[in-house]
């Protein structure tokens, strides 16, 4: 008598009740031992099965099943025997091997297209939370505790922030920002709560949100404590605050002097290392599928940069009018110099929902595309921008974009470009790439 336990070693799985995965099992062992050359093994994980079905539906497994097989020379009682059985006994057994490639290859199909559910939702997840956090900066709403409150309470960005390639991200731009304490306070209580593990790992989430974070906000508080004195000495000179008036007229003129194309120039080649003229206009042009109607309190800008790779290269600047902080300005230097190299070097930019610095691998191969994309980023590596300080962050994936095997680069002036690392990294996007062009292409899609 055969073992009970042996047919769950044959099935290769755990015991289970589960119908649907001792056929999925049987069905993977089938496509691997065809009868007509494994008559023997198939024989056995034939046995095994019906054992397994039987244990699932109720049945005793202490005893020995019938299993009628082809040429034992009995009949199966059909009165019995369900409709889901009679195709394994009824059928010849080449024909049986056939039908069951026929259901691992739906099984393959129903898994991948499962994994790719998820993964499409891991990207769309990640690129709702990035771009409400746009949101938030583009429209200067920083400062807003309400908004900050907002975002840390919405789901899709509470789970988002468990992934390392969002988070990354996500450090890289606050690290660039001006918060209240009370924003600060409530980010670190946000990752302790629903990242512990993550906020435990990332050095630099930690270090800014306890460290850097709260010294910025300090030195800005002491900052401001010693300009009130200094208006309160001022004013108190000034007597009848005739002073205080002509100190507030010359900060105007200050203001609108410091907002000059000729003085933004000065200080654009200053950080960047770059030669330009700025020019004022009337629409904020950074928003290139609608334009929008100058705000009055903002003033709008438009940068010629000379660059000896790109022709007429422009950028797009925003300030507000009050603003006497040249940091504050709102720039798109960085995306338009990774938009302009790539048409240099004809390497294709992702053109969907959330795709900024995001770079598409579509079907090529490796010896073509190899060195056009080396030589894209060691160009963005040697540009003025970069050399002067400045990072760009780049993210690479084929298409369609619900893929693992995307990955992000950051080129930095101190960063040296690990060209092997990344090469490993891009051959994996295109063979990604050609699978899934191969896919399509006999789909017909």
């Amino acid at each position: 008598m055969r073992e009970y336990m042996e047919i769950w070693d044959e099935l290769e799985i755990e015991s289970t009740t589960d119908t649907r995965t001792i056929k999925k099992a049987y069905a993977r062992l089938m496509t691997k031992y065809h009868p007509e050359e494994y008559p023997e093994k198939f024989q056995e994980i034939h046995r095994a099965y019906e054992m397994a079905m039987q244990y699932a539906k109720g049945q005793k497994t202490d005893e020995q099943p019938e299993v009628h097989t082809q040429d034992s020379g009995e009949q199966p009682d059909t009165k019995t025997q369900d409709l889901n059985e009679d195709i394994w006994t009824k059928e010849p057994q080449w024909l049986q091997s056939e039908q069951i490639s026929r259901m691992a290859d739906r099984y393959a199909v129903e898994d991948e297209n499962k994994k790719n559910r998820s993964l499409l939702y891991d990207r769309f997840m990640q690129d709702i939370a990035w771009d409400r956090l746009n949101f938030i900066e583009k429209n200067h709403k920083i400062q807003s505790q309400e908004l900050w409150e907002q975002y840390f309470q919405d789901k899709l960005v509470l789970e988002a922030i468990h992934y390392s390639e969002f988070l990354t991200k996500f450090v890289n731009r606050i690290e660039g920002l001006k918060f209240k304490k009370k924003t600060i306070q409530m980010m670190e209580t946000c990752f302790k709560i629903h990242a512990p593990e993550e906020y435990a790992r990332n050095n630099r989430l930690q270090h800014f949100l306890k460290v850097e974070g709260p010294t910025r906000i300090r030195n800005r508080h002491i900052q401001y404590a010693g300009y009130v004195i200094g208006m309160i000495f001022f004013v108190t000179l000034s007597g009848n605050g005739i002073f205080g008036s002509i100190r507030n007229s010359q900060k105007t003129t200050q203001t609108e002097t410091l907002h000059t194309p000729a003085n933004m120039e000065t200080y654009l080649e200053e950080e960047y290392g770059i030669e330009c003229s700025v020019e004022e206009t009337d629409i904020d042009s950074m928003n290139q599928k609608s334009k929008i109607a100058s705000d009055p309190a903002m003033d709008y800008y438009i940068v010629t940069v000379e660059n000896d790779k790109v022709k007429d290269f422009k950028f797009h600047i925003n300030w507000r009018k009050a603003s006497e902080d040249q940091t504050e300005m709102v720039e798109d230097f960085d995306s338009e110099l990774v938009k302009n190299y790539a048409g240099v070097f004809d390497i294709d930019m992702a053109d969907y929902f959330s795709s900024r610095n995001k770079i598409r691998i579509n079907k090529t191969t490796m010896q073509k595309y190899a060195p056009q994309f080396l030589d894209f980023i060691n160009a963005l590596h040697e540009s003025s921008y970069v050399q002067s300080g400045h990072t760009i962050e780049l993210m690479v994936a084929p298409l369609p974009d619900i893929t693992e095997s995307s990955f992000e680069i950051r080129i930095k002036k101190d960063l040296s470009i690990d060209e092997a690392d990344i090469m490993s990294k891009v051959e994996a996007c295109v063979n990604e790439a050609n699978s899934y062009a191969e896919m399509q292409e006999s789909t017909g899609e």
